[in-house]
């Protein structure tokens, strides 16, 4: 094992993902596959319908090629360092869901539309809600539902931000 050891090589590992200044993303309701061929009800993000990102490292390495309209978790969502960043959140969750949001911890938050929400701007059934951020520290976030956290966290509204550092 010590000799393998010191012939071991690198490995680089890619986080697939969908890469963009502009999210158009929709919180909706499906049902996921378990290990053991269970169907699971959950909520999540996805990408709106006609919304095309592009994929990181590739649409090849992203599930089934495209971006879902329901995932568990959300898309990873991949900036760059500076780059100013809207997300577009359109409810499509069942009505008895009510409202919901999302939060991005680490960031200042301009949101807009929507209607008043505790901790940020709810998106309503047919009321979405605009959020605007600056990615200004490189790094790996988790964003996730700010309304009815204990629930809709839960039920799978969550995901990953990744900024990557600058290039200049």
């Amino acid at each position: 094992v010590t000799l393998l050891s010191l012939y071991a090589t690198s490995v680089l590992a890619a986080v697939p993902g969908i890469s963009a200044t502009t999210f158009n993303l929709t919180a909706s309701a499906d049902y996921i596959t378990a290990p053991d061929g269970a169907m699971i009800y959950s909520w999540g993000y996805g990408c709106s319908p006609g919304f095309s990102p592009s994929f990181l490292p590739t649409a090849a390495d992203y599930p089934a090629g495209n971006c879902p309209l329901m995932q568990l978790p959300g898309p990873t969502m991949i900036v760059h360092e500076g780059e100013t960043i809207t997300v577009n959140l359109t409810n499509a969750l069942p009505v008895a869901a009510g409202n919901t949001s999302m939060l991005f911890p680490g960031f200042d938050v301009v949101a807009t539309g929507g209607v008043a929400g505790q901790l940020t701007t709810e998106a309503a059934t047919g009321i979405p809600v605009t959020y605007t951020l600056t990615a200004n520290k490189p790094g790996t976030y988790g964003y996730h539902s700010g309304t009815r956290s204990d629930l809709q966290i839960e039920m799978g509204l969550y995901g990953a931000l990744i900024v990557l550092p600058s290039t200049s």
